[in-house]
């Protein structure tokens, strides 16, 4: 799209990073690489319910967290902050900047893509915030993103949803993307030792670009990357360039 940029991608920081699979059938896991054969180490803890047919594996992964959950014809990774029991938080949780945490979550899945069963449906579920000085300035920012709705800082408790359908480049015939964001303006209240230390804020959108439900057939296996980087430049370009058709 031509629409100018309102921020870079690195201009926003991501809270946390979700890849999500349907599938036809009940998960197997010897259909697709392990744990260990993706990261290279075993997960921190792991589970398994043969009746429910449901499974999770949890670990470190870079600066965060990484979790493996699958249910019947559901499979999701998500990537989530470190947070540390024993210290206080001072600012709102996050993996850094949207490149940085992006370069090394989507290779990871790509690299799952290669070897997994059947795929039916694909989301790539972003939460990003761009900090603010203070409530005004978030205001400021959903106002130049949201074409659509007007929005000052006298503006309280706004949030906007928004559904884009888009038309999918990746080369699979009649496919559809899904365009979902949510957007709000966020605070963090900030305590020491019961007393209050001060207030952060920031502008926050919540994205979920995800291959359309009417879609019957499964995915092209050689469509997969391409589809899943597909997803990434749509999330990016709603990062930078806010509410577009």
């Amino acid at each position: 799209m031509g629409e100018q940029r309102i921020f870079d991608i690195n201009d926003w920081l991501i809270d946390q990073l979700r890849c999500t699979f349907f599938i036809e059938s009940l998960p197997n896991t010897n259909d697709f690489l392990s744990w260990e054969q993706l990261i290279g180490s075993p997960p921190d803890t792991s589970s398994y319910s043969p009746k429910l047919s449901k499974g999770e594996e949890f670990g470190q992964f870079e600066i965060g967290h990484l979790r493996l959950s699958y249910v019947p014809n559901r499979i999701d990774w998500l990537y989530i902050p470190f947070i540390s029991s024993e210290e206080q938080l001072l600012d709102f949780p996050t993996l850094g900047s949207s490149n940085e945490s992006l370069s090394v979550f989507i290779p990871l899945m790509e690299k799952w893509l290669e070897s997994c069963q059947p795929i039916n449906r694909m989301a790539l579920g972003i939460t990003i915030h761009r900090p603010s000085a203070d409530h005004n300035e978030a205001y400021e920012f959903l106002n130049k993103l949201l074409q659509y709705v007007e929005v000052d800082g006298n503006t309280s408790d706004f949030k906007y949803q928004v559904n884009r359908k888009r038309k999918s480049q990746s080369g699979i015939e009649d496919l559809y993307i899904n365009r979902l964001s949510s957007w709000q303006a966020i605070k963090l209240m900030i305590k020491i030792q019961k007393e209050d230390a001060g207030i952060r804020y920031a502008c926050q959108t919540t994205l979920d670009v995800n291959t359309h439900q009417d879609y019957e057939d499964v995915l092209p296996q050689d469509k997969l990357k391409a589809l899943l980087n597909e997803l990434v430049e749509m999330s990016i370009e709603i990062a930078e360039k806010g509410d577009l058709p």
